[in-house]
């Protein structure tokens, strides 16, 4: 396994790096820049992920609404890079399903990347072009308020080869909870890291039939009140039990998974 990062990649130890990564299995990377580096010179086989530095919660402010939500329904966010396969494909579709079932849902956008066109004309497509904001990529001491309004973040990878790298990028996960906001995350049932721990509900189904159902589901049961106690456990949970070192053991432990799947 190699960890990159970028003083790692270009100060004296590139080529060692550069060996690093001719006979690894598994590579992880900070930045997307990194990835496309690493893209050229990894092993044919090698799993490359990118992923954030660790979260320290007392950086992040609770997220709070600018003011009294107007929505009659849920507004879920979705946080990260913009590519349609990784997440927000499947969560514009739920949306979409939502709005069917007249479960007046919203969409907010925090992040940017080259799958943001393709998004913005699948919004079109599927009608919900007003109901969905792109926010565009923002600074992470603000992500607290570009996600203020959201009742729920989504984290919904469909394809298998993200999974076996533990399914979702353990940030995405911390800076939700971080912030105050739950989580709902696709478990294939492969990886238990996630299970227990307040503010995170498991969605076994990835068809956007069965994920809106059962966000329409939370939404009657809990409410914009239940949900925002959800993400207060999550963010005290994140508080008192996750670290820096925490999250490497997180890192390390998804990439043993990986490895054994190969």
């Amino acid at each position: 396994q190699c960890l990159l990062n970028g003083r790692d990649f270009w100060r004296r130890g590139y080529w060692a790096s550069r060996f690093l990564l001719k006979h690894a299995c598994a590579v992880i990377v900070l930045t997307e820049e990194l990835a496309d580096l690493a893209s050229e010179i990894k092993a044919p086989k090698a799993i490359v992920t990118v992923t954030g530095v660790g979260v320290n919660a007392d950086d992040y402010r609770v997220a709070v609404a600018a003011r009294e939500s107007q929505h009659e329904g849920p507004v879920v966010g979705f946080l990260g890079t913009i590519h349609l396969d990784r997440g927000l494909n499947l969560t514009l579709d739920v949306v979409a399903e939502l709005n069917k079932q007249n479960v007046r849902a919203m969409l907010v956008v925090v992040g940017d990347g080259a799958g943001r066109g393709q998004a913005e004309e699948k919004a079109a497509a599927l009608g919900i072009s007003q109901k969905t904001v792109f926010k565009g990529y923002v600074q992470p001491d603000d992500v607290s308020e570009a996600l203020g309004e959201c009742d729920l973040i989504m984290a919904l990878y469909e394809h298998s080869q993200y999974l076996t790298v533990g399914g979702i990028n353990p940030m995405k996960v911390w800076t939700s909870l971080a912030i105050g906001k739950p989580i709902l995350l696709h478990n294939p049932g492969k990886f238990d890291a996630y299970s227990g721990i307040p503010g995170i509900f498991s969605c076994p189904p990835t068809d956007p039939v069965g994920v809106a159902e059962l966000v329409a589901e939370l939404w009657r049961s809990h409410g914009p009140h239940g949900l925002a106690q959800a993400g207060l456990a999550g963010r005290q949970y994140i508080t008192q039990n996750v670290t820096w070192l925490d999250h490497a053991k997180m890192i390390d432990k998804t990439i043993g998974q990986a490895l054994q799947s190969i």
